[in-house]
């Protein structure tokens, strides 16, 4: 019997060990000195499971829910395939506890700068996925810089997602649905 694991990446590898004592076996982070970003994490983790004579690797992805076109096309990229969970799972889930910003980021980067990067990584990809998912998580990326920038602009920006004036969160996400 072939016992379920975990791959994570970044933070919240530590996180998942620290609170849910998670460890190797179970939980296998897959950050190192080569693997920098979720593409290389992706197609590192489509090399192990093509290692273990996986014929169509699959994975269930969970992340934050603004994050989740934007990783399955890096996924799908690396030639994974992507199973994700019913939406209606994720409002249970505590980001909070996570440390992820109303964006689904750590709290303490630079979200514009971020998306910009992402958005820069998800264009390097462009046409080597399905399009229909392509432009899903172009406009994702583009909806999240556009609210980031205008509470940026505005000063409401701030590290605590309980600060972020919650008019500035409504006029945003009127503004940048325009987009």
């Amino acid at each position: 019997e072939r016992a379920n694991r975990a791959y994570s990446f970044g933070d919240v590898s530590k996180l998942l060990r620290r609170v849910h004592e998670l460890v190797p076996p179970r939980l296998i982070s897959l950050e190192s000195d080569e693997i920098t970003t979720e593409a290389a994490a992706f197609t590192s983790l489509y090399k192990l499971q093509k290692a273990n004579n996986q014929r169509s690797p699959k994975i269930a992805l969970l992340s934050h829910p603004y994050q989740l076109p934007y990783l399955t096309v890096l996924a799908e990229t690396a030639g994974l395939e992507v199973l994700h969970l019913n939406l209606a799972l994720y409002s249970s889930i505590p980001w909070a506890d996570f440390g992820c910003s109303p964006f689904g980021y750590s709290r303490d980067v630079d979200i514009t700068d971020l998306l910009a990067e992402k958005s820069r990584e998800l264009h390097s990809v462009k046409g080597r996925v399905n399009a229909d998912l392509y432009k899903a998580a172009d406009a994702t990326l583009a909806y999240h810089g556009c609210v980031a920038k205008f509470l940026e602009d505005r000063k409401s920006l701030d590290a605590d997602a309980h600060k972020l004036a919650a008019k500035d969160v409504r006029a945003a996400a009127t503004k940048c649905s325009q987009v």
